[in-house]
């Protein structure tokens, strides 16, 4: 049973560090803000930023740090939560 959920819950991971890649693919790319895809991708991503770019927003520098420390997060979960859980 656990190993069902615990699959379950990688995939939502792994879809959500797809999610992320796009968006800062976007970024880069200057995408069409308009586009139905961007849109997705960003309503999707951006309630995630928000708690971490209140923090991160004091970084100097032009980069966004927000995606960068999602990524680590989730892969701190993959890592070491769902593999103590196994």
């Amino acid at each position: 049973m656990w190993e069902g959920i615990v699959k379950v819950i990688e995939i939502f991971l792994n879809m959500v560090q797809l999610l992320i890649i796009m968006s800062v693919l976007i970024s880069l790319l200057s995408a069409d803000p308009y586009n139905p895809i961007v849109k997705f991708v960003r309503d999707c991503t951006e309630p995630i930023y928000r708690p971490l770019r209140r923090f991160t927003n004091k970084i100097p520098g032009p980069l966004d740090w927000a995606p960068l420390i999602v990524i680590f997060i989730i892969i701190f979960i993959q890592q070491i939560l769902i593999r103590s859980i196994r």
